[in-house]
C-alpha cells in the first residue's frame, strides 16, 4: 500500500455556533434503505432473486413510484444499474419482466435508467499486486466523471465481489474497497448500493447468522450506512403462513442486517413471480419466463375455528384421563387437536426426527392454537398429581365456549 504523508496542519478548530434546524436533513432517496452520499448493500445467498429485486428497486426509483410497498423514492431519481456478471441482453430480460409485471412502460422511466453490463464495460475498483491491495483511482475518477456527466443519483453494482481482487477477509483491504466506493459516493453526490453474497454458513441459515451474514471481513458491514439481508423463507415460517413447503423459495424475507431481526409477521416480505416474455421463434417457441418480485403481506396465522374449538372441547371432555399440557408428554393434548382438526402432526413415538416437514409444520400449527385457546380461556391447566411419577404435572380443561356462533350439523351435536 502507497505511503501517505501527514498532513503538516490539520486546521482544527473549535466547533462554531450553528443553528440546528438549519442543518440539511440526511437525503433517504428509497425508504430507510439508500441515502445520498452514502454505501448501502443487499447480502443475499446465492439464487435468491437478489438481482430480481435490485432491478424492481432500480424501476422504481427511476419512474418515482412505489413498486414494493413501504420502500417509497423520494422522486423519480437518475439510477445507473451495473452487473458485472450478466450480458445486456440479460438485463432487458429482468427490466422487460419488471416493467410487464408492474404495468409499466419503457416511457416511464423516463430516460432515467442507465444499465452496463461487465460483459461490455469493465469496472476494476481494486485489485491485490505485490505491492499489496490497491486502489485503480483511474476507475474511480471515471464513474465519478461519469456519474457527474449523467446527473446520477444512485449506482447499482451488482455483485461486489466482481469489481476487486481483493482478499474479502482481510480487513485491511476491505477497509480500502471501501474507502473508494465512499470516495465515488462523496464526489459524485450518489448514494452507492452494494450486491454481495453471504457467507457459506449464512447461507445455510440467515436467520441465525445476524449481522455476519455478509461474505467476508467485518469492515465490510461496518463502512455501509444501511445493510438489507434476504433469505429464503423457513419451514418454520412456511407452517406458519401456511404456504406448501414446495413453494416456500418462492417468498423472500428482507431484513435489516445492521439490526436485530424482527418477528416473521413484521419484517418485510417480497415474492418471485415468472414472467412470460413472449418472445417465442421457431427454435424455442415457448421463450424466455424471467423472475421478478412483488410485495407480499404473509396472512395472519390460522389458528382454528370455533368449530374445530368445539370438537377440541368434546374430545378433552370425553377423554379417560386429563389430556397434558406438556408436549413432550404421550399423552399430549396436542394429539387431540390434531384428531379433531384433521391434522397429521405424526405419532407420539416418532419424535421431532421420525417427523417429516410437513408434520412439523402442523404441529406447530396445534401449538399456537393451543396457546391462542389457552389465552381466551377456552381451554384452561390445572397442577395434578401424577401417581405413576409422583410428580406434579399440568393438565387440560374445557374453558368457555367460542364467542362466535357456529353452524354445525344437527346429528354431530349433542341435543339437537
Amino acid at each position: 500500500m502507497a505511503f501517505v504523508a501527514p498532513a503538516k496542519s490539520l486546521a482544527l478548530v473549535p466547533v462554531q455556533p450553528f443553528v440546528p434546524r438549519q442543518i440539511p436533513p440526511r437525503e433517504w432517496l428509497y425508504g430507510r434503505a439508500i441515502i445520498r452520499r452514502y454505501i448501502s448493500m443487499v447480502v443475499a445467498p446465492g439464487g435468491t432473486g437478489k438481482s430480481a429485486l435490485t432491478m424492481v428497486e432500480a424501476v422504481a426509483m427511476a419512474t418515482g413510484k412505489t413498486l414494493l410497498p413501504g420502500d417509497n423514492p423520494v422522486s423519480p431519481l437518475r439510477v445507473w444499474l451495473h452487473n458485472a456478471e450478466d450480458d445486456r441482453l440479460e438485463l432487458q430480460r429482468r427490466l422487460a419482466a419488471a416493467l410487464q409485471h408492474h404495468k409499466l412502460t419503457l416511457a416511464d422511466l423516463n430516460n432515467n435508467l442507465i444499465l452496463s453490463s461487465g460483459r461490455d464495460v469493465r469496472l476494476s475498483l481494486a485489485r491485490d499486486g505485490a505491492d499489496g491491495p490497491k486502489v485503480d483511482q483511474r476507475s474511480v475518477d471515471r464513474i465519478v466523471e461519469q456519474a457527474r456527466e449523467l446527473g446520477v443519483d444512485v449506482i447499482m453494482l451488482d455483485p461486489l465481489g466482481a469489481l476487486h481482487t481483493l482478499p474479502e477477509n482481510s480487513n485491511e483491504a476491505m477497509n480500502l474497497l471501501m474507502g473508494a466506493l465512499r470516495e465515488i459516493a462523496d464526489k459524485a453526490r450518489v448514494a452507492v448500493v452494494l450486491v454481495h453474497h453471504t457467507s457459506k454458513v449464512a447461507s445455510t441459515n440467515m436467520s441465525a447468522a445476524g449481522a455476519g451474514a455478509s461474505r467476508g471481513a467485518s469492515a465490510l458491514v461496518d463502512a455501509v450506512r444501511s445493510s438489507r439481508q434476504l433469505g429464503q423463507m423457513t419451514d418454520k415460517e412456511a407452517g406458519n403462513f401456511g404456504v406448501p413447503l414446495d413453494r416456500r423459495w418462492e417468498f423472500i424475507r428482507v431484513d435489516n442486517g445492521k439490526a436485530n431481526l424482527a418477528p416473521a409477521q413484521a419484517a418485510r416480505w417480497v415474492k418471485l413471480v415468472g414472467v412470460s416474455l413472449n418472445n417465442g421463434n421457431v427454435q424455442y417457441p415457448q421463450g424466455d419466463t424471467v423472475q421478478t418480485v412483488e410485495h407480499w403481506t404473509p396472512p395472519t396465522p390460522t389458528l382454528g375455528s370455533a368449530a374445530d374449538l368445539i370438537n377440541v372441547q368434546r374430545a378433552v371432555s370425553q377423554a379417560a384421563a386429563p389430556p397434558r399440557w406438556s408436549d413432550k408428554s404421550p399423552d399430549w393434548v396436542g394429539y387431540l387437536v390434531a384428531d379433531a382438526t384433521g391434522l397429521d402432526i405424526g405419532e407420539p413415538a416418532s419424535g421431532q426426527k421420525g417427523r417429516d416437514a410437513n408434520q412439523n409444520a402442523a404441529r406447530r400449527k396445534v401449538v399456537a392454537m393451543l396457546n391462542a385457546w389457552k389465552r381466551e380461556g377456552a381451554l384452561t391447566t390445572i397442577k395434578q398429581h401424577d401417581g405413576r411419577t409422583g410428580r406434579m404435572m399440568e393438565v387440560v380443561e374445557v374453558g368457555k365456549s367460542p364467542a362466535e356462533p357456529v353452524q354445525m350439523d344437527p346429528q354431530v351435536v349433542p341435543g339437537w
